[in-house]
């Protein structure tokens, strides 16, 4: 998203993170912070991550419902 800062913590797993063209780690019980208006993308180099996320001001969960699928 452009117009929000996202806040990731790392519940499990580790991760490569982009931001703006700077690569760095998050691991287990780290957070990370990605500013708006940086573009910024992630990569799971673990079997498997689990993250809880952030962002700030509200508003990402509008992009997801207009974004997402609905399952039945």
């Amino acid at each position: 998203m452009h117009d929000e800062d996202e806040i990731f913590y790392v519940l499990s797993g580790s991760l490569t993170f982009d931001c703006g063209g700077q690569f760095f780690k998050g691991k287990e019980n780290g957070f990370v912070f990605l500013p708006r208006g940086i573009p910024h993308s992630y990569t799971i180099d673990s079997d498997e991550a689990r993250l809880l996320g952030f962002s700030t001001p509200s508003g990402f969960g509008d992009h997801i419902e207009r974004s997402g699928k609905r399952i039945k």
